[in-house]
């Protein structure tokens, strides 16, 4: 062990260690990454459905498609062009108020392909859920327009994306419990070199290291081109601290100083 070597490894603090956010960030950060990138966009389609008043999944059209109560005391309110469409067929919103159980007053708003066979104020029927009449829609229209656009959206771009996003937050979190208590030594560099095609630039580095038993275990992993660590190992260094699972050294992360927060007293 070298004086670089054995100095790098004294930098890192004894356990238990507190590791920076960031540090845990980094791990399986290719997850979040690709969960921010489906979650976000179909996030912002719901928050655009919701502003038009367009229910994003079918859900509304289902239960009344399955079960529905009809009134035909119905007063229709207005009925206005809008820009949804599927294929040729452009959507227009009919806002309506109709008696439901007991007398009671409700507001609604569907779409309709055809406007032309609603008026305002003219003769309509509205279904209902009967134990819910705020689910309800015009008879021959419907609450989701984009009914299988937004389960496409929802069911292939969002919901992978927040599935993405929470195996990215577990692995930080198990990133964290391995920084905080695991044990450190040195892994010896057999090999670094940059992978193409990739922003922010990475290495791909090959090393080796042995665990409490003395065994040795050979890896590979991922490390920022700019990160501290990674500016090391484009030095040439020869060895650098690890910090592995006493129990299963499969469980191991390249370390730098910076990794940690020192919490010790002026």
């Amino acid at each position: 062990m070298d004086d670089a070597a054995r100095a790098s490894l004294g930098a890192i603090p004894s356990p238990p260690r507190h590791p920076t956010w960031r540090a845990a960030a980094r791990s399986r950060w290719i997850l979040g990454v690709l969960g921010l990138g489906l979650a976000l966009p179909g996030l912002l389609v719901a928050v655009l459905f919701a502003a038009l008043g367009v229910e994003l999944l079918p859900l509304t059209d289902d239960i009344l498609d399955s079960e529905a109560a009809v009134t035909n005391d119905v007063e229709v309110l207005s009925i206005e062009p809008t820009s949804i469409h599927t294929g040729s067929i452009y959507w227009s919103r009919v806002d309506y108020r109709f008696t439901g159980p007991a007398g009671a007053t409700w507001n609604g708003h569907s779409f309709v392909a055809d406007r032309s066979e609603w008026s305002v104020g003219g003769p309509a029927s509205v279904e209902y859920a009967p134990e819910a009449p705020e689910t309800n829609r015009l008879r021959g229209s419907v609450r989701s327009p984009g009914g299988t656009v937004g389960s496409i959206v929802f069911g292939l771009i969002f919901l992978p994306g927040v599935v993405l996003l929470l195996l990215w937050l577990r692995a930080i979190m198990a990133t964290r419990v391995l920084l905080t208590s695991g044990r450190a030594t040195l892994a010896r560099i057999e090999g670094c070199k940059p992978i193409q095609g990739v922003n922010p630039p990475q290495l791909k580095v090959r090393f080796t290291f042995r665990d409490s038993f003395d065994a040795e275990h050979q890896a590979d992993c991922w490390v920022g081109a700019g990160s501290p660590l990674g500016r090391r190992l484009l030095d040439g260094v020869t060895s650098v601290p690890l910090i592995h699972d006493e129990g299963d050294p499969r469980k191991r992360r390249l370390a730098h100083a910076t990794d940690f927060r020192d919490d010790r007293a002026p």
